[in-house]
């Protein structure tokens, strides 16, 4: 039996000056001024359409956290608007090309600061856009989720593991973790481990089980500039196939404009 393809993004930043905003879309901000598309977000407009493309028609799709920017103006100056409302409208206009290619959408929480406060607002989105339901809390968002894909099973979650328990990077830390926490034959220990909120797509292997790090959809911010100037985002989304008990995956990344070099004269 054929497997639908699973395709995976996380991080859109919906919000942000240097997250995903379509062009047809003229925001009217207070006392009648408006925002428009800047050219970041054309350069990653464009990408993100192509990925969409690139999705086959039928495919599940898993969107792993961090949707919004989150409305905390007095922690971050980087915002298209405070008004929440319009945040979820600039949200659902950006997910539809990927919704077009949809059977199936599940949607995963990312932090407090940008999805909000227990996941509030990244709940209204996945409820507005028709995501799966969780079968025990009835929402249509959730922290993790684990999901048999064909033979494989997937275990997603937004936040990479920073627990100080094991000495080892955060991906050897994770796996181990796993290991741990799926110890039965109801929950066994996942084949492929999605795991978003650094921006840096990675991908780390132990005895045929995966896990990776997904790339974003956000450009460098002024934070991030700060804690890690050179530490370049990766751009893109993953597109995963089943066939049997085989699982392979496209990794479609857009490499970043080349940075100006100033020259003394």
């Amino acid at each position: 039996m054929r497997i639908r393809p699973l395709a995976v993004v996380s991080d859109l930043h919906c919000n942000s000056y240097v997250g995903l905003y379509p062009p047809d879309v003229e925001l009217k901000l207070e006392m009648g001024g408006m925002y428009v598309q800047n050219k970041y977000q054309a350069w990653l407009w464009v990408n993100f359409l192509d990925f969409c493309k690139a999705v086959p028609n039928d495919a599940v799709v898993e969107i792993n956290g961090d949707v919004f920017q989150g409305i905390k103006p007095f922690r971050d100056s980087a915002l298209i608007t405070v008004s929440a409302t319009d945040q979820l409208r600039i949200a659902q206009r950006v997910i539809k090309p990927l919704l077009a290619r949809a059977s199936r959408i599940y949607v995963v929480r990312g932090t407090d600061f940008h999805d909000g406060v227990i996941g509030a607002d990244i709940e209204m989105f996945a409820e507005a856009i028709g995501a799966e339901q969780d079968a025990d809390t009835g929402q249509y968002s959730r922290w993790e989720l684990t999901h048999r894909h064909g033979k494989t099973l997937f275990h997603f979650t937004h936040h990479v593991s920073s627990a100080p328990v094991y000495p080892s990077t955060p991906m050897a830390r994770a796996m181990k973790e796993a290991k741990e926490a799926f110890v039965d034959d109801d929950l066994p220990i996942p084949d492929v481990m999605i795991r978003s909120h650094i921006h840096t797509y990675r991908k780390f292997i132990d005895r045929n089980r995966w896990f990776i790090i997904t790339p974003a959809w956000q450009l460098q911010t002024g934070y991030s500039y700060k804690v890690a100037p050179r530490k370049l985002p990766s751009i893109g989304g993953l597109i995963f196939d089943v066939n049997g008990e085989q699982v392979t995956w496209r990794e479609k990344l857009y490499p970043l404009p080349k940075p100006q070099i100033t020259t003394s004269r």
